[in-house]
């Protein structure tokens, strides 16, 4: 398998240089159209807002939560009375990671390519007043609580559907069967797609896919089938289990299929990593495990169940509660050595947490278990001491909390 990620690794990079130097052709030969263009919309912008977002394509996660938090936010002001004007979508790279995923946004926004808008860009830039607005490529932080108010923007055909259902099919699932997508981030894609930079000040994300097995064997025992979901992963997920497919290790994996599992699961367990974009946009549960750093828990939508990794001190393997986290100055930390620095381990969340933030996430969503009184002042009282931990640095992170944090473990981690 280290072979398939050496192939992807130079397959990516060939493909990317030609990408930019077609681009770079095109967008010298259309100069001066972009010029004329610049002209007409600076003058129309003094009539009608004239509005440019960016739509990160490299990275599948951002692709598809901040153009659909970027979309969403501007479909709800313009509900409440905003002006309509009009929105010219631009990729932000060449590369798209994701084309099936570029074909639903384009169902949706006029999109232009790069090439075509960034000399218009430029001026934009560089002439002030009455000028084109900006709207950035916006965050995968849903600071003002979209998801749960607010329905997906992409949608699916009939035949996408069809499609897909029949792929379920062919690999053993029955009519109507339920299914989760698992996915646990390492350090195989990185390395692969972008070879030339040294990711291992990100190691503090990894985990190993050994730890979720009790996890997967409990989804398939209450009746899901489980997908293990990836591009380019460290190893196989071993297991014999005929309802386990591990489809980002044994070939069948493919750009449509990618969001299509992620658009249609019960919910999706993961790491908080680039595929949950997809499950997150079409507003499906997910339950956030060995999340890091801490003040990265995805508090925005009742959807989410969720578990930080555990900061043990190096020199006695003593677990830190939240506020000694803050006190250390690591929860902010997206370095490994910060971490070291400060003689915190971070540890993986255990086979057995795991298994029952999973467990815990599929009797909410079959309500088979309900909150006591005390279980809700003590989430409240979590989220309470949370925020004044993180503080105005933290405001920017976060809208109203509203997501359940793993129960066994809220008393351990205040």
């Amino acid at each position: 398998y280290r072979t398939n990620s050496v192939s992807f690794a130079q397959k990516y990079f060939v493909v990317r240089i030609l990408r930019r130097l077609f681009a770079l052709a095109l967008t010298i030969v259309t100069v001066p159209f972009q010029i004329v263009v610049f002209i007409v919309l600076r003058i129309a912008s003094k009539v009608i807002p004239i509005r440019c977002g960016w739509i990160i394509t490299p990275r599948i996660g951002h692709m598809a939560a901040n153009f659909e938090l970027l979309y969403t936010n501007l479909l709800v002001t313009q509900a409440q009375g905003g002006k309509r004007g009009i929105t010219i979508w631009v990729p932000s790279q060449e590369h798209v990671c994701n084309r099936f995923l570029f074909k639903l946004i384009k169902r949706q926004v006029f999109v232009v390519p790069r090439w075509l808008w960034i000399v218009v860009h430029q001026l934009n830039l560089m002439f002030p007043g009455g000028s084109i607005i900006d709207l950035g490529s916006g965050t995968d932080r849903d600071v003002s609580n979209l998801l749960d108010r607010t329905s997906p923007s992409l949608e699916f055909s009939n035949s996408e559907i069809r499609k897909g259902n029949k792929f379920l099919e062919s690999v053993g699932l029955p009519k109507g069967a339920r299914f989760v997508c698992l996915t646990v981030r390492d350090s195989s894609y990185l390395a692969s797609a972008y070879p030339q930079n040294d990711w291992s000040y990100h190691d503090y994300r990894n985990s190993s896919i050994i730890n979720y097995i009790p996890a997967v064997e409990e989804l398939t025992r209450r009746g899901y089938f489980v997908f293990r979901m990836g591009a380019v992963v460290d190893g196989p997920l071993l297991t014999q289990n005929p309802m386990v497919i591990d489809y980002a290790f044994n070939g069948m994996r493919t750009e449509f299929l990618d969001i299509f599992l992620g658009a249609h699961c019960s919910f999706c367990v993961s790491t908080a990593t680039g595929f949950d974009g997809v499950p997150f946009s079409f507003r499906r549960p997910i339950v956030y495990v060995n999340v890091a750093p801490i003040c990265y828990l995805q508090t925005y939508s009742i959807k989410f169940l969720l578990l930080a990794k555990t900061h043990v001190w190096l020199h006695d393997k003593t677990k830190l509660t939240f506020d000694e986290i803050v006190k250390a100055g690591v929860a902010f930390s997206s370095n490994s050595s910060e971490f070291l620095k400060a003689g915190i381990q971070l540890l993986e969340n255990t086979p057995e947490q795991i298994y029952q933030a999973v467990a815990e996430m599929d009797d909410r969503i079959n309500n088979t278990i309900s909150d006591s009184p005390t279980q809700n002042d003590q989430l409240d009282r979590f989220w309470q001491n949370y925020r004044m931990g993180l503080g105005f640095q933290g405001e920017k992170l976060h809208g109203d909390f509203v997501a359940k944090y793993l129960r066994s473990e809220i008393s351990a981690t205040i």
